[in-house]
C-alpha cells in the first residue's frame, strides 16, 4: 500500500471517530437535556408531594386537636354525668330517710305516742290502726300544726324533710301526709304496741252526714267517734299507702279547690315498684285524708280526679305531658346507656 492510500485510510478512520464523536456529543446532549427536563418535573413533582405532605400535617395536626378536644368533652361530659346520677342517688335516699320516723331521734316521743294510742291488738294477733288518731298525736301532743310552706319555709312551695317539719312545727299537707306515712312505716316496722305481728288493718273514718269532727281516743284506750261517723275498715290486702297529690278534696264531699291541689294517703293493695306501676295502683287506692282519718274517696267505685304526683318510700313519681309516669328510679337506664355510649368514643 502506497504512502497516498495510507493517508486516505487514516483519514477515514478519523473521519470515522469524528463522526461518533459527534454522535455520541449529540447524544449526551440530548441526554442532558432530557435529564434536566425529568430533574425539573420531579422536582415539580417534589414541591406538590412537599405541599401535600404539609397538607397532610395541618390535617393530622387538625385531626389530634380535635381528638384531644372530644377527649376533653367525653371526660367532662363523663364528670356531668355522674354528678348528675350523684344527684339523682341523693334524691332517692332523701326520700328512703324521710320514710320512717324512727329514723330520727327527734321523733322519739311521737314513735311513743302513736304506739300507745294509734294501734290495737285483736286476739287474732291482727295490729289495727287507727288512722284518726295521728291527727291527735301530731297536733296535741307534739303541736306539729298545718302550717303553709311561706310559713315555715320562707318558699311558696318546698318539701320538708321530717326534721324540718319537726323544728318548724308542722307543715302544709304534702309534708303532713310525709309525716304520718313515715308513723305508718314505723309502727309496721316496729310491731303492735311493741309486739311483732305480720298482720296490719288500717281504720279510717266515714261520715253519713256533712258535720265533720276528728275523732279521738281516751286515756283508757276506748276509741269515740263524733255522731254520723263510724269506723271504716280498709280491706285486709290494703297494707301499702302512698302520698298522692293532685286536684283532690280535704273532705268528703268537699269538691276539690280550684286554684291549688291538695296531698293525701292512698291505700291500695298493689305496690309500686317502679313508675310503670303507678296507674295500676291508684287504680283500686282507698284515699284518706292523713289530717283527720276521713274516708275521702275510693276509687274502686268512684271517678279518679287528677292526679300529678305520688310519693313512695323511696322514689317521686311525677305524671308527664303524655300521661306516663316518671321516677328518679327512671334515670337510672338512662344514666347507664350514655355511659356505655361514652366509653364506645
Amino acid at each position: 500500500m502506497t504512502k497516498h492510500d495510507k493517508y486516505y485510510k487514516f483519514y477515514a478512520v478519523l473521519l470515522a471517530v469524528v463522526l461518533i464523536v459527534g454522535s455520541l456529543a449529540a447524544y449526551a446532549q440530548l441526554r442532558n437535556a432530557a435529564l434536566k427536563k425529568e430533574i425539573e418535573t420531579l422536582s415539580s413533582e417534589k414541591q406538590v408531594c412537599e405541599t401535600q405532605v404539609t397538607a397532610l400535617n395541618t390535617k393530622v395536626q387538625q385531626g389530634e386537636e380535635a381528638l384531644r378536644r372530644i377527649s376533653s368533652g367525653v371526660a367532662e361530659a363523663k364528670q356531668l354525668l355522674a354528678d348528675f346520677k350523684r344527684e339523682v342517688d341523693e334524691s332517692a335516699q332523701w326520700f328512703k330517710t324521710n320514710a320512717d320516723i324512727g329514723n330520727f331521734r327527734e321523733y322519739d316521743s311521737t314513735a311513743t305516742d302513736v304506739q300507745n294510742w294509734c294501734v290495737q291488738l285483736t286476739g287474732s294477733e291482727t295490729c289495727y290502726i287507727k288512722l284518726g288518731c295521728f291527727p291527735m298525736v301530731n297536733e296535741e301532743y307534739q303541736g306539729l300544726k298545718y302550717q303553709y310552706d311561706i310559713e315555715t319555709t320562707g318558699k311558696a312551695d318546698k318539701l320538708q324533710s321530717l326534721t324540718e317539719i319537726h323544728a318548724n312545727g308542722g307543715g302544709d299537707c304534702e309534708d303532713y301526709s310525709l309525716l304520718v306515712k313515715a308513723e305508718l312505716n314505723y309502727l309496721k316496722s316496729h310491731g303492735c304496741s311493741d309486739r311483732k305481728t305480720s298482720y296490719f288493718r288500717y281504720e279510717a273514718v266515714q261520715y253519713s252526714q256533712d258535720k265533720l269532727d276528728v275523732c279521738y281516743i281516751d286515756y283508757k284506750n276506748n276509741w269515740r267517734y263524733p255522731e254520723h261517723a263510724k269506723p271504716y275498715e280498709l280491706p285486709m290486702d290494703y297494707t301499702y299507702y302512698y302520698v298522692i297529690c293532685g286536684s283532690l278534696s280535704v273532705e268528703p264531699g268537699v269538691p276539690p279547690s280550684t286554684t291549688s291541689g291538695h296531698c293525701t294517703l292512698a291505700f291500695t293493695n298493689k305496690q309500686i315498684s317502679s313508675s310503670a306501676d303507678v296507674d295500676s295502683a291508684l287504680k283500686p287506692a282507698i284515699v284518706v285524708e292523713p289530717q283527720s282519718g276521713f274516708l275521702i274517696y275510693d276509687f274502686r267505685y268512684a271517678a279518679m280526679p287528677s292526679i300529678t304526683v305520688v310519693i313512695s318510700d323511696g322514689d317521686y313519681y311525677l305524671k308527664q305531658n303524655d300521661g306516663s309516669w316518671m321516677g328518679y328510679g327512671d334515670f337510672y337506664p338512662k344514666i347507664d346507656a350514655l355511659g356505655s355510649d361514652l366509653d364506645k368514643l
